[in-house]
């Protein structure tokens, strides 16, 4: 018997930044796949079987049917977990978490903030 569980990631790192195949080098698409799984398979590292464990309706070594979201290189057809994704980008310095663009984000909104206040004092004290 098989059981399902979804999980979709909507995130800053799976939708608005590229992602190329280790393959072939063209940007991959995330989509949605169905997948079966088995808890003592090497892909079960990349799924979350807390959800049963916590319920406690998924017997040891059962199968769970995932709804999640992958990425797909439509050239090669490899598909990759968004886990295994991160780790191959990082491990090849693709993707680094933080970053200059973290700072310059924060140095504008500090800047946006102090532009409010002054134009608001500005306002009262006309």
């Amino acid at each position: 018997m098989k059981h399902k569980k979804t999980t979709l990631e909507w995130s800053e790192y799976t939708h608005k930044r590229a992602h190329k195949c280790p393959n072939c080098g063209r940007l991959m698409l995330l989509k949605r796949v169905k997948r079966v799984v088995n808890k003592n398979s090497p892909e079960a590292k990349y799924c979350d079987f807390s959800q049963a464990a916590r319920t406690g309706y998924v017997p040891r070594g059962s199968d769970v049917e995932f709804e999640l979201q992958q990425f797909y290189c439509a050239k090669c057809g490899k598909y990759m977990f968004i886990d295994e994704m991160r780790e191959y980008e990082k491990k090849m310095g693709i993707y680094k978490e933080g970053g200059k663009y973290d700072f310059l984000g924060f140095l504008f909104l500090v800047i946006c903030f102090i532009l409010t206040g002054v134009y608001w004092i500005y306002c009262i004290l006309r």
